[in-house]
């Protein structure tokens, strides 16, 4: 058996193999490396889907209050005109 230290954790390979530099390389050791990229793309693209959902948020967000000002507005100029329309 292999035995490799990583960052304070010992891994056994059962399986190594030589690789074209002479070198043992393992199995486990490739299949760690593509796990960590694969988990590198998740957390990136859950990232990505919640800044999505983060900017949709604040868009429809500002949306709306732009809609109630537009609306706050639109009812304080019937108001005015009525009151003219009274005080006349």
């Amino acid at each position: 058996m292999l035995f490799c230290r990583m960052k304070e954790t010992v891994f056994i390979y059962p399986c190594a193999k030589l690789n074209s530099g002479g070198k043992m390389r393992s199995h486990y050791f490739v299949q760690l490396k593509k796990e960590q990229g694969v988990a590198l793309i998740t957390v990136i693209i859950f990232f990505l889907l919640i800044s999505m959902v983060a900017v949709t948020s604040i868009f429809l967000m500002t949306n709306q209050s732009r809609l109630a000002e537009k609306q706050v507005r639109r009812i304080r100029a019937m108001y005015s005109s009525q009151a003219g329309i009274v005080q006349a």
